[in-house]
């Protein structure tokens, strides 16, 4: 730890230290010395011996030690390339050590290895192990882990040279912020990635997307269809977590046609897009899957500086793109239900579900509200170099991206400040539950609606299409709305206070991450590391869901059979 601590300390003095010579040299010790101390306690042979052992044996605790001590000693091994990235520059001999400067790719090599044995000192750390070790390993808990991973491999993945176009270097935070971005499915970026990302470092962003859109619990679901076996109990309570929709015996015939109508619409949008093109076109294969993707996914990551404004779009394109997006937001349940309904033919909308006829209420209401609304403000400040049919082309679009997508035509800094506001509206609302989008969720604000009306009626129920919604329900949309507010607002006041920038557009910039929008007033690139921090956790939040992050983080599981007297309650 002594050495760990001296190289993290030669780090961050490294921008004030006065003599070149004196601060590669110093790097280059304190790398060297940490080296000679890296693998002193590296058991991975015998811990996966020991792990295979005790594949089929009931002993957790066991598994979990194993499991840490194994996580440790990958973290070792990781590091261990970075080291010698870095050590590369010997390579020119004594003269260059002394006379020329780090690049920024090497410092963030530098940076990658401290990280590294960072986190694997922690995994030693005994109180920090017997934290880990005493937690109840909930679901909730096991996806968070599976999130953790996924970011720690995507953040080191982006950092290689092959994953860099020549000449482009990207800061670990940059690389952490935009493999978050993409798991989360936010679109939010201080780079542009066709400028700085090689075509092996967009493929990378490529999978983090397609992942994040689908959630980490189906990489076990495409394991097990490609291999004909049968998901483990663990794999089906963690798809039952993602998807409450779900019974726990559907789980696995679900995520099979989850897969599936993803990987059907994909290509058939990526055909589309394909299509719309310019034939003389690089990469127009990988282009189009990409936008496909990216746009089923609700991402709003484009390869083109322009985004969907660029000189290769046109019209039919951008609709695939928006017809994509709608498709990503309306929630894989609805697409089943939707689908068994029309096998019956008969009685359409009554025979879909009181959950699916709900979602489609709002979700319609806010496509045809929602480009009416954004034209009807935006008209306050007529935009010139617009006709009237563009003009209305523009509000649809805006009212589909906004809600969880984040692909823009023109920067949203442009619009009218009312416009704008309603944009945020949107935002926050966000799509449908278990779908490829964030936010609050239409059903939620579709539920508390209903409870208003009712309230406002006097009637003892809440009940939508002949059915009650229980108690537990409108109090858990409550708790969202709460929450989101909360987080939202504490967010904003620490942006507030470390950022120079205008207070709206943090605001804008706070609500387009926790929904996992996108949209941006051009405020990503000027973040400082501490707002970048808050804009990554506000994604995580928004993307797990704000309700299962906090209570994953709570103490052991249990219930309690207590029962309380009843009371008056004033409020109003």
């Amino acid at each position: 730890m002594f050495w760990l601590i001296c190289l993290l300390a030669i780090r961050i003095s490294y921008p004030w230290l006065p003599l070149l010579e004196w601060k590669s040299l110093l790097l280059d010790i304190g790398v060297g010395t940490s080296l000679l101390y890296l693998f002193r306690s590296n058991q991975i042979p015998r811990a996966v011996e020991a792990w295979y052992f005790l594949k089929f044996r009931r002993h957790d605790k066991m598994k979990r030690q194993l499991n840490l001590a194994l996580a440790s000693d990958t973290l070792r091994l990781i590091s261990l390339p970075f080291a010698i990235m870095w050590a590369w520059h010997w390579w020119d001999g004594w003269d260059a050590i002394f006379s020329v400067a780090p690049t920024k790719r090497a410092l963030t090599y530098i940076d990658v290895y401290i990280f590294c044995l960072f986190l694997a000192y922690l995994l030693d750390t005994h109180r920090f192990r017997h934290l880990l070790l005493k937690a109840q390993m909930t679901s909730g808990r096991q996806i968070l882990i599976q999130y953790a991973i996924a970011v720690l491999l995507g953040t080191i993945l982006l950092l290689l040279p092959i994953s860099l176009k020549d000449g482009q270097a990207l800061s670990l935070i940059d690389s952490f912020f935009i493999t978050v971005s993409a798991l989360c499915v936010t679109g939010l970026t201080p780079i542009d990635i066709g400028t700085v990302l090689s075509f092996e470092g967009q493929m990378i962003l490529l999978v983090l997307i397609q992942l994040g859109g689908l959630g980490i619990i189906f990489i076990t679901a495409g394991f097990s269809i490609a291999t004909f076996n049968r998901l483990s109990m663990n794999s089906i309570l963690l798809g039952r977590e993602m998807y409450g929709a779900c019974r726990v015996g559907d789980v696995p015939e679900f995520l099979t046609k989850v897969v599936s109508i993803t990987l059907i619409i994909e290509l058939l949008g990526a055909i589309g897009i394909y299509i719309a093109l310019p034939t003389d076109m690089p990469d127009r294969i990988f282009f189009s899957v990409f936008h496909s993707v990216s746009a089923f996914c609700n991402a709003g990551f484009s390869t083109d500086a322009a985004n969907l404004n660029g000189e290769v779009f046109n019209v039919f394109s951008i609709s695939v793109v928006c017809l994509l997006i709608v498709l990503g937001s309306l929630g894989f349940p609805i697409f089943l239900d939707f689908w068994t309904s029309l096998q019956r033919k008969e009685n359409f909308w009554h025979r879909l579900s009181p959950h699916a006829r709900l979602t489609l209420l709002v979700m319609t209401t806010l496509l045809v509200v929602g480009p009416c609304m954004f034209f009807l403000l935006e008209t306050l400040r007529p935009t010139a170099h617009l006709d009237f049919p563009n003009r209305i082309g523009q509000a649809i679009f805006y009212a589909i991206s906004s809600r969880t997508a984040g692909f823009n035509l023109v920067p949203v800094d442009q619009f009218h400040m009312s416009a704008l506001f309603w944009l945020i509206v949107l935002m926050a609302i966000g799509a449908n539950p278990s779908s490829t989008g964030g936010g609050i969720k239409t059903t939620t604000i579709g539920i508390l609606l209903v409870a208003v009306w009712r309230t406002i009626e006097a009637r003892n129920q809440t009940v939508f299409a002949n059915r009650a919604i229980p108690t537990r329900t409108i109090a858990r949309a409550l708790t969202v709305v709460t929450l989101y507010v909360f987080v939202a607002g504490l967010a904003l006041t620490i942006l507030v206070v470390t950022e120079k920038l205008s207070p709206f557009a943090l605001g804008f910039e706070v609500i387009s991450a926790l929904s996992t929008v996108g949209l941006s007033m051009n405020v990503t690139p000027s973040l400082t590391i501490v707002g970048k921090i808050i804009i990554i956790s506000l994604m995580l939040f928004g993307r797990i869901g704000i309700l299962s992050f906090i209570l994953a983080g709570i103490g052991n599981v249990s219930s309690s059979n207590i029962k309380y007297p009843k009371d008056d309650f004033f409020v109003g």
